[in-house]
């Protein structure tokens, strides 16, 4: 599926914003928010020594919302929407996702 550049926007460093509701900040060191709605989550993520920007984050990583939706589980329609999320705005912002 090709990337729809216009869906995107970065409007500051390491923060892509989608017109279709989502979020996705790299907060360096270690980790990736992701919001959506009222809800939003941080994800644990490995910045990988490459030639062009590479982070890692592993599927099992993606299991709680945070506050106010603490308890809520995350789905694994949840988990899969999240990663293909980030992965298209990686894919916006030059950076290449690696899901463990």
């Amino acid at each position: 599926m090709a990337l729809d550049e216009s869906e995107f926007s970065h409007p500051q460093p390491n923060l892509i914003v989608s017109r279709n509701g989502f979020t996705v900040e790299v907060k360096m060191p270690s980790s990736i928010q992701y919001t959506e709605a009222d809800r939003q989550m941080q994800i644990f993520a490995e910045i990988l020594a490459s030639a062009e920007p590479r982070i890692a984050v592993r599927r099992q990583d993606l299991k709680a919302w945070a506050s106010p939706h603490v308890g809520t589980k995350v789905s694994e329609a949840d988990r899969a929407r999240v990663l293909a999320n980030i992965q298209r705005a990686f894919q916006f912002g030059g950076w290449v996702l690696a899901i463990e």
